[in-house]
């Protein structure tokens, strides 16, 4: 939904893959507890005001194949159109999204752009930001 032509919120999504070379396992293990838990004492901090982690384990599994529809043209048009929007031309088409192959996704969700912008630019956002780089590699 939009408000005088903004966005009500923002989305911040950071995409994640796994080396081949660590465990499915302790990678996922990893995320849910440590990555998880020092993002969100980071929060006051980077001004997020939603946190979320989507994790994927298994390609051919039913439910990352009804995320990806869910995403496709379509859809995304249809549903645009259900809730009174225009949709958006530069959407990206199904195929690109067939293409993505992530193992975590964190979503982090913004009230206002401004916020967004000055909490991560600010000295501690920066500082926050690099913690969580320094854990995530």
């Amino acid at each position: 939904m939009e408000r005088d032509g903004e966005p009500d919120a923002y989305k911040l999504l950071l995409c994640h893959r796994r080396r081949r070379i660590v465990p499915t396992a302790e990678f996922h293990g990893t995320w849910r507890e440590k990555a998880r838990e020092l993002t969100l004492d980071h929060q006051p901090t980077l001004g997020f005001s939603r946190y979320a982690q989507v994790h994927q384990v298994a390609w051919a599994d039913p439910l990352y194949e009804g995320i990806v529809t869910s995403r496709s043209r379509p859809v995304t048009n249809l549903v645009s159109r259900l809730v009174g929007r225009r949709p958006d031309p530069a959407e990206q088409d199904s195929l690109k999204w067939r293409r993505e192959r992530w193992d975590v996704v964190e979503e982090m969700w913004f009230d206002d752009r401004e916020g967004m912008l000055n909490a991560w630019q600010s000295a501690e956002g920066r500082k926050a930001a690099e913690e969580l780089v320094a854990l995530r590699t």
